[in-house]
C-alpha cells in the first residue's frame, strides 16, 4: 500500500487518539461500527464518504462520556 492510499487527515487524527488515549475499540463503539472497521478506515483500506466526520463525532462522544463519568 502506498502513502497516497491513506487519507492525509488520518495521521493527525491517530496522533490525537494517542494523545487522548482513545482506542479504536472506543471509537468504534461510539460510532456504531467495529474496531476493525475503524482500523480499516484509518489505514486507508476503507474510504466511506463520511469517514472523517463519523470518526470526529465518535471521538467527541468518547470524550463527553469520559467527562460525564469523571464528574458523576
Amino acid at each position: 500500500m502506498n502513502k497516497d492510499s491513506v487519507p492525509a487527515w488520518t495521521g493527525e487524527f491517530v496522533g490525537r487518539m494517542h494523545e487522548l488515549r482513545v482506542t479504536g475499540y472506543e471509537l468504534g463503539e461510539a460510532a456504531g461500527v467495529s474496531d476493525a472497521y475503524v482500523s480499516m478506515i484509518l489505514g486507508g483500506r476503507r474510504r466511506p464518504e463520511n469517514a472523517r466526520e463519523m470518526l470526529e463525532e465518535a471521538l467527541q462522544k468518547v470524550l463527553e462520556k469520559r467527562k460525564e463519568n469523571n464528574n458523576g
